[in-house]
């Protein structure tokens, strides 16, 4: 077994090798979903099904909106177990999922970048949260720190910036 192994290895050119073994890696990391699957899929140009990139776009432009899984069903034009299995299949979470994620980064994004100081609550309920202590959990699990924290942060960074 080792001697064919040898001879098989001593066939193929070293480049050739290397290549497989990125390829089967590769493979291997993206088949298990993990914290870095969306990020690893750009990277290496997974193009998602048409329905999907309906589907994320109608979910970016109405995130504010009180959506509901059937409006998310109807825009991508697929049946619900369909939307269901491509977005765990492609995105590695479901719709709500998505749409909660995508709306607890925009509120990110609000209160680090927002010229306007506004209070974190009036930020999330325009993005859809309307029960706030589960906002404040849901964003902690997500950035690993509370919404005021991230205020705090930016408070010091704009103080730090005069």
């Amino acid at each position: 077994m080792i001697a064919a192994r040898f001879k098989l290895q001593s066939l193929a050119p070293p480049w050739a090798s290397r290549d497989i073994e990125s390829a089967l890696i590769k493979g291997l990391i993206l088949a298990q979903p993990n914290n870095y699957s969306e990020e690893l899929r750009q990277l290496l140009e997974v193009k998602l099904p048409f329905y999907l990139v309906r589907a994320k776009a109608f979910i970016h432009a109405k995130a504010r909106e009180d959506l509901h899984l059937e409006d998310i069903e109807q825009a991508a034009g697929i049946s619900r177990f369909k939307l269901f299995e491509e977005f765990r299949k492609y995105l590695a979470m479901s719709p709500m999922a998505y749409l909660k994620k995508y709306r607890l980064g925009a509120v990110r994004w609000e209160i680090l970048e927002d010229t306007l100081v506004r209070n974190i609550s009036v930020i999330a309920m325009d993005w859809g949260f309307s029960h706030l202590g589960r906002f404040s959990s849901e964003y902690r699990k997500l950035f690993d720190e509370t919404p005021s924290a991230t205020l705090q942060r930016r408070e010091a960074r704009r103080i730090q910036a005069f």
